[in-house]
């Protein structure tokens, strides 16, 4: 596990190659730690300049889109979670086309897919435009806080999470004091790897800048996180 001081400090290791390590990221800290400013002020405009990515947040704000405008994203975490997140990568994706062409042929494979299953919808956009998804759902908190029981997104989650061939990454940024929600997910994400990345008081040691742990997903989904410490995880070099 990564531990952060600041979430300035954090920056440089959840940009490439450290995203690029593992199908799902997590980064969690306290309320107010400045997780979402990292994110979409840090991240997100470093992902998005380079050409072999689509890189998504959500939700998302106007600021944020290719061609933005005083409108908001579609959806968020208080109605349609999947619906939102799909459409959220199909404008991405649309407006990341070069060429009227090029969008012509996004918009009828988004089309086509419109209806698959999370897994299928993502790797639809994947194929038709060559490019690796990196998603990240941001206060992903507030998925449990208004959608108490399962839903469509919760049932199709761990399946997308679960692509091996790293056309697709997420990043799932929560408060510290939420992680037991994913509790929901237990059992349900197939053995994978991934990152642990937290930011907490300054007290705390960083983590060196050029090393990350590893750590299997199957330990920690085949028991509860809440009050628990994370699995053991072994240092790699970059």
């Amino acid at each position: 596990m990564l531990r952060f001081s600041s979430a300035a400090s954090a920056r440089p290791v959840l940009s490439p190659p450290v995203f690029f390590a593992a199908p799902l990221t997590l980064l969690y800290g306290a309320s107010g730690v400045g997780k979402s400013s990292l994110l979409r002020a840090g991240v997100l405009p470093e992902l998005r300049r380079r050409a072999s990515l689509l890189a998504v947040v959500f939700p998302s704000i106007a600021s944020e889109g290719p061609g933005s405008s005083e409108s908001v994203g579609p959806g968020g975490w208080q109605t349609d979670p999947l619906g939102g997140l799909k459409e959220t990568v199909a404008l991405a994706l649309y407006e990341s086309g070069a060429g009227s062409e090029t969008q012509t042929r996004y918009r009828d494979a988004i089309d086509k897919a419109r209806l698959s299953p999370l897994r299928e919808f993502l790797a639809a956009c994947h194929d038709v435009s060559g490019r690796r998804l990196m998603l990240i759902l941001d206060q992903f908190e507030e998925y449990s806080l208004f959608h108490t029981e399962d839903d469509a997104f919760a049932e199709q989650l761990p399946a997308a999470v679960a692509v091996r061939d790293l056309s697709l990454s997420f990043l799932i940024s929560l408060r510290e004091d939420a992680l037991g929600k994913l509790d929901r997910f237990k059992g349900r994400i197939p053995s994978a790897k991934r990152i642990f990345c937290a930011i907490q008081p300054s007290s705390l040691k960083a983590a060196p800048p050029r090393s990350c742990a590893r750590t299997s997903i199957a330990s920690w989904s085949s028991s509860p996180m809440k009050n628990a410490p994370l699995p053991p995880a072994s240092p790699i070099a970059l």
